[in-house]
């Protein structure tokens, strides 16, 4: 599956601003009319200083408003709505969602003193989209494309959109392939949503859960690891490398888009001591330690 992807702006403010500007040109009428009317009662004639001022505020104001609202009505270069400090965190917790994943980013979330929502398809993101600051997809299950075949064209350009207006997005493990370009396999190229530059690569073939060993900014960390990718980063700007593997490839990255920024991550920080309980238990159990900083520090990253 491949999917062109065009990067365009999709907020439309066109109606607060129209009724902004319509509300100040009826304030100022009213206000010339007043003064007019109180000079003809007083046989007095009105200021033509105050008369050239508020048709020159009037002008200006019809100026703005038609030169803000394009052809097709929508606003030019309107701010975003976006509101990084403040808007709620949507987190996938749909079909392919990974037993646990969605509500460890939840708790995370809350710890942070976060506003969480809930989407389970593309059209539910959507609907919430312009109120959220935030967009999260944890681990999944192997298969993506219940997932990534919800998006259209339109909702990948919109995604992006959402990003470059101040949005972030963290992808974890499958949602790390979810948010990148693709990756290569021998039948063709596999398109996921481009929501950063970077190709992806599986790290290790095992799909067994397990205990690594990552280089988190210099410092070496014990984190949760389950058949997350590798990112493709050499050559490839902007992006910023938070992670390596222990063989030097790239396990985390930061890619500012816009006004907005993604983050990918293969292994997993949000995991707490509650998935070394699971069957089956993770290989190199004992060698795990609490991440909750590291995590903390992807949401701080984005926020």
């Amino acid at each position: 599956m491949h999917i062109q992807l065009n990067e365009t702006r999709t907020r439309d403010q066109k109606g607060n601003g129209y009724s902004l500007m319509k509300h100040r040109i009826l304030l100022i009428v009213c206000l010339l009319f007043l003064f007019t009317a109180t000079a003809c009662v007083l046989e007095s004639p009105v200021d033509s200083s105050l008369v050239s001022v508020t048709e020159d505020i009037v002008s200006e104001s019809e100026e703005t408003l038609t030169t803000g609202i394009d052809e097709t009505g929508d606003m030019q270069n309107a701010s975003s709505p976006v509101a990084k400090e403040g808007g709620a965190v949507l987190i996938y917790n749909g079909e392919i969602a990974a037993e646990g994943c969605p509500e460890a980013l939840v708790t995370v979330a809350e710890r942070m003193g976060l506003e969480v929502l809930y989407f389970d398809s593309a059209d539910t993101l959507f609907e919430q989209l312009d109120d959220a600051a935030l967009c999260m997809i944890g681990g999944t299950e192997d298969d993506l494309d219940p997932l990534v075949s919800q998006f259209t064209p339109e909702m990948q350009s919109k995604l992006q959109g959402w990003i470059e207006s101040g949005g972030g997005f963290l992808g974890i493990c499958g949602g790390a392939y979810i948010g990148s370009m693709g990756w290569e396999e021998s039948d063709g190229f596999v398109a996921m949503l481009n929501l950063a530059p970077v190709e992806t690569e599986e790290y290790l073939s095992d799909p067994d859960p397990r205990i690594i060993s990552v280089d988190w900014n210099g410092e070496q960390r014990s984190i949760y690891y389950a058949y997350g990718p590798a990112f493709l980063t050499d050559g490839v700007p902007a992006v910023e490398v938070i992670a390596t593997y222990e063989d030097g490839r790239t396990a985390a990255i930061e890619y500012a888009r816009g006004d907005g920024n993604v983050i990918l991550c293969g292994p997993h920080p949000e995991a707490d001591e509650t998935w070394l309980d699971d069957d089956p238990v993770p290989l190199d159990a004992d060698q795990w330690e609490g991440t909750f900083d590291l995590i903390q520090e992807l949401f701080e990253r984005l926020i």
